[in-house]
């Protein structure tokens, strides 16, 4: 019969039941549950993808728990008869039993071990599948992968003359992990994708400079007068201030992908578009502290 160390195995089963955790699986849930409004640059086919990455990654998190506790009941169940088993062999060996008995004892020790070994199968096939299911889930965060799926993505849309969002782009590529683990080639980009990627890097800067060159003249005009809050220039500030947090998103969502495929870029326009992009968020994010300074101080 084989060693069989439960403790250990215990903690194996926590493990691959609690990695990644639920706090991890639930991100990439919220993420494949976006809105209407969230992916309305999306095709049909590919809300459908999200949909389906959805309900296949509840049904893991589900089968996995599932799986978890079954191995534990399994566990149970086997230190139970593997305690009978002890006790019937120490029983059967013992000097003052006679042939007949110790036979029959010998014959209940067998029939033990079998159910026992048949256990183990059925625990390490469950074990198997945990660590499937652990490993598939993984993949989906790998983060390095998936935010240089999702920047070829974005590029590929847009050579498509479609335009989605980096947010729309990092979806789509925690669904294509979830239904079908993509080949190491398909992270990095072609010259074409990568000179795209750039370009998107580049308008994010210039929309960035916009935004803040906006924002500076409304705040000039609504410091001139001394209306309230809900005066016309003010409710249009808050408004622009929307359009502004968005787009901060959008550019640190760019940011965090161009880093997973650095080396793909010449590195002398790489570093101009990036200081672009970092400049423009720090500014941008600073015009936008002093207006809602303003306004707080208009609520007043």
């Amino acid at each position: 019969m084989a060693s069989f160390d439960r403790p250990a195995l215990l903690h194996v089963i926590d493990a691959l039941e609690g990695v990644p955790s639920e706090a991890e699986c639930q991100r990439l849930l919220d993420v494949l549950t976006a809105t209407a409004a969230e992916t309305k640059s999306l095709s049909v086919r590919d809300v459908s993808l999200l949909r389906e990455a959805g309900s296949k990654l509840r049904a893991m998190i589900s089968e996995r728990s599932r799986l978890a506790t079954a191995l534990r009941k399994k566990m149970e169940e086997r230190k139970r008869l593997a305690d009978y088993e002890l006790g019937v062999s120490k029983e059967g060996s013992a000097p003052d039993q006679g042939r007949f008995r110790q036979s029959m004892y010998s014959l209940m020790s067998s029939e033990l071990k079998r159910k026992i070994t048949a256990l183990d199968a059925g625990i390490a096939k469950r074990e198997r599948k945990l660590k499937f299911y652990r490993s598939k889930l993984r993949t989906a965060l790998r983060q390095k992968e998936q935010k240089a799926l999702s920047l070829r993505l974005l590029a590929q849309k847009r050579l498509a003359n479609v335009t989605i969002t980096a947010k729309e782009a990092n979806a789509l590529s925690i669904a294509m992990l979830i239904m079908n683990r993509p080949r190491k080639g398909n992270y990095v980009p072609s010259n074409a994708e990568a000179m795209e990627i750039m370009k998107i890097g580049s308008e994010i800067a210039e929309a960035l400079h916009h935004s803040r060159l906006v924002l500076s003249g409304i705040l000039q005009e609504t410091s001139s007068d001394d209306e309230t809050a809900a005066c016309p220039r003010c409710i249009y500030l808050k408004e622009h201030l929307e359009r502004c947090a968005a787009l901060q998103k959008e550019a640190d969502m760019y940011i965090l992908q161009v880093r997973s495929v650095l080396n793909i870029f010449p590195q002398d326009k790489f570093k101009e578009v990036m200081k672009n992009l970092e400049e423009g968020t720090l500014q941008l994010r600073r015009q936008s502290e002093l207006a809602r300074r303003v306004l707080e101080a208009r609520s007043y």
